[in-house]
C-alpha cells in the first residue's frame, strides 16, 4: 500500500468518526477541516494529473496494487489487489476489492465483493454486494439491498437508510430516518435527528438489543414478526437539545450540498471554457490586488444602477435582467475565484511547468479549500467577499479585452 492511500484512508476514518460524534467532537472536527485545507495541497498535487472524464475498468482485468483515481464516472468491473480510493461523480464497483474501498462522490454502487472496509461520503449510497469488514458511511440516501451483506459492522450518518440486507455485527446510525427489513447479528444503536420514526418491518431479525434515541418515545413502528432478541430500549433525545443539533446538521448538509453545487458549476466552466478560465486565471494571478478593487467597483456599481433603471420606465426591462445576470455573476465568480486558487495551489507545490495544464484538478482542489476556509468563524465571510471581487475583476478585464478584440 502507498504512503499516499494510507494517508487518505486515516484522513477518511478521522473524518467520518467525528461526523457521527460531531456533538462531542466538534471542536476537533473544525480544527481537522482546516488542518485538511491546508495540507491537502501536498498530499494530492501529484496525483491531480489521473483525473480523467470516464474511466472503465473492463470486467476480467486485474490491477495490481492500490487503485487511485479522480474523475467524473468511475466503474470498476474487474478485480484490484489493493484498495480503491477514488473521487467523482458517479462510481461503481462490481467487481471484487481486496483492500478498502474509499470514496467522495455523488452517487456510489458496490455490486461487488470488498474484502476490506468500506468509507464513503456520498449524496447516495446503493450496495448490493458484500464487505467483509465494517462500513462507514456520511450519506444523504443510503440502500443495502436484500442480499447485500457486512460481514463487520455498520457506522452511518446522514439522511435516510433503508437496510433489506444483512449485518453480522452491530450498527450505529444517526440520520433523519431509518428503515430496517434484514438482518442484524448484534446490537442497534440509533439516532433520529427528526420527528420520523424507527421503522422495523416484517423481516426484522436483531440478535442483539435495539436501542432508538429519538425526542419522544413513540418514534419506533415494531411490526409484529419482527425479531428483536436483547429487547427495545428508548432513550429521550431533550427536544431543546435536539433543535440545536437539527439547527447545526441542517447547516452542515446545507455547506455539503453547496459545495456539490459549486462542482457541479466548475465542471461545466471547465467543459465549455477552459482557455478562457486560462486567460482569467493569468489576469488574477498577475494583478490580484488591482482586480479586487475591480471587483469591488463591479459589485457596488451594478446595483446603483439597477436602482436608477428601476427609475424609468424604459430602463426597468433592462433592470429586470441586470438583477438575475448580477446574481449569477457573484455565483459564477466564487467558483472562478476557487478554480484560479486552485491553479495557484498546484503551480505552487509543483516545480515543473505542465504545458496544457487541465483544470478539472485545481478546480476540485480549489473549490474545497475555498469553502473550507470561507466557512472559518468571523474571517469566513471576509475571505468570501475578497474571492467574489478578486473574480469578478477578472471576469470583467476579461471581458473587456474580449469586446476590444472584436473591435
Amino acid at each position: 500500500m502507498s504512503q499516499f492511500a494510507k494517508s487518505v484512508k486515516i484522513s477518511v476514518s478521522i473524518f467520518l468518526f467525528f461526523t457521527y460524534n460531531y456533538r462531542r467532537m466538534k471542536k476537533i472536527f473544525i480544527f481537522f477541516f482546516v488542518f485538511l485545507a491546508l495540507f491537502t495541497p501536498f498530499v494530492t498535487g501529484a496525483f491531480f494529473d489521473k483525473i480523467e472524464e470516464t474511466i472503465i475498468v473492463p470486467q476480467g482485468e486485474i490491477i495490481s496494487g492500490d487503485f487511485i483515481r479522480f474523475g467524473n464516472v468511475i466503474e470498476i468491473n474487474g478485480d484490484v489487489s489493493g484498495d480503491v480510493i477514488a473521487f467523482g461523480s458517479n462510481i461503481t464497483v462490481n467487481g471484487n476489492v481486496r483492500g478498502d474501498v474509499i470514496v467522495m462522490a455523488s452517487i456510489l454502487k458496490i455490486d461487488g465483493h470488498v474484502m476490506g472496509n468500506v468509507r464513503a461520503a456520498a449524496g447516495t449510497v446503493e450496495v448490493s454486494g458484500t464487505v467483509d469488514k465494517n462500513v462507514n458511511l456520511f450519506s444523504g440516501n443510503t440502500n443495502f439491498l436484500e442480499g447485500s451483506k457486512i460481514s463487520g459492522e455498520l457506522y452511518a450518518a446522514g439522511g435516510v437508510l433503508q437496510s433489506k440486507g444483512e449485518i453480522e455485527k452491530n450498527m450505529y446510525v444517526r440520520g433523519g430516518q431509518v428503515v430496517l427489513d434484514g438482518t442484524v447479528g448484534g446490537n442497534a444503536y440509533i439516532r433520529i435527528e427528526g420527528k420520523n420514526k424507527v421503522v422495523a418491518g416484517e423481516n426484522t431479525k436483531i440478535g442483539g438489543q435495539l436501542e432508538y434515541l429519538t425526542p419522544l418515545s413513540d418514534q419506533l413502528n415494531l411490526h409484529e414478526n419482527a425479531v428483536v432478541s436483547g429487547g427495545v430500549n428508548h432513550t429521550e433525545v431533550i427536544s431543546k437539545d435536539f433543535g440545536k443539533k437539527a439547527v447545526k446538521s441542517a447547516l452542515l448538509f446545507a455547506k455539503i450540498v453547496s459545495l456539490f453545487g459549486l462542482l457541479v458549476v466548475g465542471l461545466v466552466l471547465v467543459t465549455l471554457m477552459p482557455k478562457a478560465l486560462l486567460q482569467m486565471s493569468d489576469e488574477m494571478l498577475k494583478r490580484p490586488g488591482k482586480n479586487i478593487l475591480r471587483g469591488l467597483v463591479v459589485f457596488i456599481v451594478v446595483p446603483a444602477v439597477v436602482v436608477m433603471l428601476f427609475f424609468t420606465i424604459i430602463g426597468i426591462p433592462v433592470a429586470l435582467m441586470l438583477v438575475p445576470l448580477y446574481l449569477i455573476s457573484l455565483y459564477v465568480g466564487k467558483v472562478v475565484a476557487g478554480i484560479v486558487f486552485g491553479i495557484f495551489l498546484l503551480k505552487s507545490f509543483k516545480k515543473k511547468e505542465n504545458s496544457s495544464p487541465k483544470l478539472m484538478g485545481p478546480m476540485i482542489l480549489g473549490l474545497i479549500v475555498l469553502v473550507v476556509v470561507t466557512n472559518v468563524p468571523y474571517a469566513g465571510w471576509a475571505v468570501s467577499l475578497l474571492a467574489v471581487f478578486w473574480a469578478l475583476g477578472g471576469i470583467f478585464e476579461f471581458q473587456k479585452k474580449l469586446l476590444a478584440s472584436w473591435k
